[in-house]
């Protein structure tokens, strides 16, 4: 499957012209956690994906998902990118792994990464295994190792990526670094005109944050959405605003995210009261 993949972008490459935008998180910093959303879709119990700073590749932390104790429903938890574009295709560059924990993959156990088409919901979503963790590969010896070059293949529309960690009562323990992406797309807007053309003010604000927009750049707005500085998400916009009320937000650190057509641009921003 992977070969036909490499064979299809390969062609691809050398009869089309692209824009390459290249992604990376250490899972260490807001702006790098800003976007990633969490989906439980089995046990709502306090299992889940977390930011772990206690063994990393990068600096300050990874991704990890320790094991569920007890209970019989299914683990089935989902930790979903930002969007991105591969309508012309991509790559995961690298992506650092490491395993611990007392048991290996079972049957229907399931640790994977995924790309989620047309939604940011797997139930929603054409999902695509881009590579399992559950087979031999799966080493619990507490060692990171790096993943390179895995290909994501072309998607028209929406994507997203996703980690996903499913298993009844296993005793798995997983985490994720320093991951890196290249998407290639045909967009006309490079992204650093994208960053050019809006801007938020003022910075700090208080009880309004008021966004300035081109308005080529307005026509090609998909969402708009707020995270905090953990990367939580806030609030979800009009891909017509504005101007945002923040008088229920509390001081501190956010980041407001803006996804065209072409691009995705984030922007820093402080509140203060």
């Amino acid at each position: 499957m992977y070969k036909s993949i490499f064979l299809s972008f390969f062609v691809l490459l050398l009869t089309t012209s692209f824009a390459q935008t290249e992604y990376y998180s250490g899972f260490d910093s807001p702006s790098e956690n800003a976007g990633w959303t969490q989906i439980k879709k089995g046990d709502m119990g306090t299992y889940e994906w977390v930011l772990d700073a206690s063994s990393s590749v990068s600096p300050d932390s990874c991704l990890a998902h320790y094991y569920p104790v007890g209970g019989s429903i299914p683990t089935d938890d989902w930790y979903v990118s930002p969007l991105f574009d591969f309508s012309a295709g991509g790559w995961i560059d690298t992506l650092w792994n490491n395993y611990n924990g007392f048991g290996t993959p079972m049957a229907g156990d399931t640790i994977q990464l995924c790309l989620l088409n047309g939604s940011s919901d797997p139930d929603l979503a054409n999902v695509t295994v881009l590579y399992s963790f559950s087979d031999s590969t799966y080493m619990a010896d507490n060692t990171w190792r790096e993943l390179l070059m895995i290909p994501v293949g072309t998607h028209a529309g929406d994507s997203y990526l996703a980690f996903r960690y499913y298993t009844t009562n296993n005793w798995l323990d997983v985490k994720f670094d320093n991951l890196k992406v290249t998407s290639f797309s045909t967009a006309s807007i490079s992204k650093n005109d994208l960053n050019a053309n809006i801007s938020v003010f003022p910075n700090p604000a208080t009880d309004q944050l008021n966004l300035s927009l081109t308005e080529d750049v307005l026509e090609t707005i998909q969402t708009i959405t707020i995270y905090n500085s953990v990367g939580q998400l806030e609030e979800t916009l009009s891909s017509t605003s504005k101007q945002i009320n923040l008088s229920s937000y509390t001081p501190g650190i956010y980041f407001i995210q803006i996804n065209t057509d072409n691009a995705e641009i984030t922007k820093k921003f402080v509140i203060t009261k």
